[in-house]
């Protein structure tokens, strides 16, 4: 009776240690599997990224098994940082450190991509790399005094994971189209400081831009006694180089400048059209406000005067376009299907 005693006492130590390390994640006759605090963060602009809780279920999913948690035990510390580097640019910045805080692994990671879910397909199969290739060991603890027993065969080593389809398939790209419309004004293109309107149309490719636009202004009068109204109406070409949030422009402006004679004793005349152009540079900037389909726009540009387009009323000379001027925008666009 006594012998079968220890004998059960000993089946159920030998289960119960068992149970306990398939519940901490054990490998069979490996030890403890390392398990780390996850750190999961993102800049404003690439905040549809995942979340830490949405992070570490995809990275549990992946693996079979959690590996993370929140307790003062961890093995180590995992961080994963998103960013947004343009209107289709993701970025991640994955660092790996033990237990005394020192990095032992760590990738950098960029795709391109409407969203976000390409570059974290990446993040999650990286991850799950670094976890099972650079995971500080953990010490194997002092086996327990038990009976002899047969050990069960080795886990045969899991399969190389096929890497996620946006790390194999070219990154999408292409050229977007799109529209905007909003005010305008100028100084220097008229004898007073004036307001307009702008319709325009932009090509993205890459950091590539091209805008074509026209802008239609309101008269505008020169001070006197004989003076002139002048109306101003030019068609506007843009190719720029930089980001969405600023770019560079070389401006080229052309088209036509016309009014009538004004003043006091003056019998009202229209004065013919002529040819307006300029060129020169400019800034432009845009801030997407709704996902990657809504944006404001600001442009700047500083002209030059390629023709010097003039009033006479009789002989006498009136208003002369100067030889620099100044034009600007703001409005609201949208990219096209």
């Amino acid at each position: 009776m006594r012998r079968a005693l220890v004998l059960l006492v000993v089946v159920l130590l030998v289960a119960g240690s068992r149970r306990a390390r398939a519940e901490t994640g054990a490998d069979d006759g490996a030890g403890v599997r390392a398990r780390f605090v996850l750190d999961s963060s993102a800049s404003a602009a690439a905040r549809s990224c995942a979340s830490t809780e949405v992070l570490r279920a995809r990275v549990a999913e992946r693996l079979g098994r959690d590996p993370f948690t929140s307790s003062a035990d961890a093995r180590g510390r995992l961080e994963v940082t998103f960013a947004r580097g343009g209107a289709r640019a993701w970025t991640a910045e994955i660092a790996l450190f033990d237990a005394s805080g020192e990095r032992i692994g760590g990738r950098a990671l960029a795709r391109d991509g409407a969203t976000c879910e390409p570059l974290l397909g990446s993040v999650v199969f990286t991850i799950a790399v670094l976890l099972e290739d650079l995971a500080p060991p953990e010490p194997r603890p002092e086996p327990a005094p038990s009976p002899p027993v047969t050990p069960p065969p080795p886990a045969a080593p899991p399969p190389d994971a096929p890497a996620p389809a946006a790390s194999t398939a070219p990154a999408s790209g292409g050229a977007h189209l799109d529209v905007s419309l909003g005010g305008a004004g100028a100084l220097g293109g008229a004898p007073a400081p004036v307001a307009g309107g702008e319709l325009a149309v932009g090509v993205d490719l890459a950091r590539l831009r091209v805008e074509l636009s026209g802008r239609m202004f309101l008269p505008a009068s020169s001070e006197g006694d004989v003076g002139v109204r002048t109306r101003l109406v030019h068609g506007r070409l843009a190719p720029c180089y930089g980001w969405v949030v600023l770019a560079g422009c070389v401006v080229a402006a052309v088209g036509s400048v016309s009014g009538e004679a004004v003043g006091d004793g003056v019998v009202s005349s229209r004065l013919a059209g002529q040819l307006y152009a300029a060129g020169g540079v400019g800034l432009l900037s845009r801030l997407f406000v709704v996902g990657d389909l809504l944006f404001a726009r600001a442009s700047l540009d500083l002209l030059f005067a390629a023709t010097r387009a003039g009033f006479d009323v009789g002989e006498r000379r009136v208003w002369t376009v100067p030889v620099v001027s100044a034009a600007g925008a703001l409005s609201l666009g949208a990219r096209l299907p």
